[in-house]
């Protein structure tokens, strides 16, 4: 999960569920995962024997997002796990059996941040809505815009080169610098 991306509102999906589940059940986050399903397809130069070809499909298969900081919860995630990464959720562990630095997981008070975080881009792009503010204006962040997939480019007909038709930059930060930027 990008961080850089939920903060800016592209991402925001998951955890909106997740605000909404705790709040209306009072539980406590366990991560919030997606699969991604597209079909891939395991090529290699050699034969493989078929568990190879599995760990390959599963490893292509693997989960997406944001874990709570508790091995416990990490290996109820991927109850295989003993060291090194997980072929099902994005963390891993070390030798001395903690979460490996490679890791993608918050403690429950980062995911609380996170939730009030989404709340206040959520009233941030509904107040603007409602301003009447509707500029085109996509988003461009690394390599990728809004309008890479986009089914309506002829309707919008958005050019970053014609005057007054520029991206939303998103500036990549680490998520170290995220942190610091939302907990004040």
């Amino acid at each position: 999960m990008d961080l850089n991306e939920v903060v800016s509102g592209l991402q925001i999906q998951l955890i909106t569920y997740l605000d909404a589940i705790t709040k209306q059940d009072n539980f406590e986050p366990a991560g919030i995962l997606y699969l991604g399903l597209v079909d891939h397809i395991v090529q290699e130069k050699k034969n493989l024997s078929e568990q190879e070809i599995q760990q390959k499909i599963r490893k292509n298969f693997k989960m997406q997002g944001l874990i709570l900081a508790d091995v416990t919860v990490v290996k109820m995630m991927d109850n295989q796990l003993e060291q090194g990464d997980s072929d099902v959720v994005p963390a891993g562990l070390v030798k001395d059996g903690s979460l490996s630095k490679k890791s993608n997981v918050a403690s429950k008070e980062e995911f609380e941040i996170l939730q009030k975080s989404v709340q206040n881009k959520i009233k941030e792009i509904s107040s603007e809505i409602l301003k009447g503010n509707i500029a085109i204006k996509p988003y461009s962040h690394q390599t990728r815009t809004g309008c890479d997939y986009c089914k309506y480019k002829a309707i919008c007909m958005f050019n970053p080169n014609m005057k007054g038709n520029e991206y939303d930059y998103i500036k990549h930060k680490k998520n170290e610098e995220i942190w610091n930027d939302i907990t004040k």
